[in-house]
């Protein structure tokens, strides 16, 4: 593209398989699952401070021993409203839909709000708030707060502490 133009959209597509056997030392025996996932993101940016983005999912887990262990299905899709404050910080508004079967059926719906980039000049990750409503049939409606974490702070040019977490 002439004068180093970008793109105003972004397609991203993702997925993987993981085979694993672990001990379970409250049964006692070997456990074995197959896991699976897709993703897809759509993020278009409308002018250079406002865009948005679109994104979906799919998971399963499936346990070998069926008398003890219920498999488990995923799936959701998303949107958020996107500003971008700068070209190392942008801020999330949107919502999240994710549906789960396993012994029970339940949705979860998330409102929220995040940024991302570079949170301050030593402070660099993902800092997300909100509210989560789960209903189930089986176990009543719920909210909770949303917080999700994933932070790295530059102790100086050869130390980064980095952390995780999340409700």
């Amino acid at each position: 593209y002439p004068n180093e133009a970008s793109l105003p959209y972004r397609l991203t597509l993702g997925g993987g398989y993981n085979s694993t056997t672990t001990l379970d030392r409250y049964v006692g025996d070997r456990i074995s699952s197959d896991s699976a996932n897709l993703n897809a993101g759509f993020r278009y940016n409308v002018n250079e401070r406002w865009g948005f983005s679109l994104n979906s999912r799919w998971s399963e887990i499936a346990y070998d021993d069926k008398a003890r262990y219920t498999d488990q299905t995923s799936w959701g899709a998303g949107f958020d409203f996107v500003y971008i404050y700068s070209d190392k910080l942008e801020i999330f508004a949107g919502y999240g839909y994710l549906e789960t079967s396993a012994i029970s059926e339940y949705q979860d719906h998330t409102f929220r709000v995040k940024a991302v980039g570079e949170l301050t000049p030593k402070l660099t990750g993902t800092m997300g708030l909100g509210h989560q409503i789960r209903e189930s049939d089986d176990f009543g409606n719920t909210g909770d707060p949303y917080v999700n974490l994933n932070l790295a702070w530059a102790v100086n040019e050869r130390l980064e502490v980095a952390a995780t977490g999340g409700i």
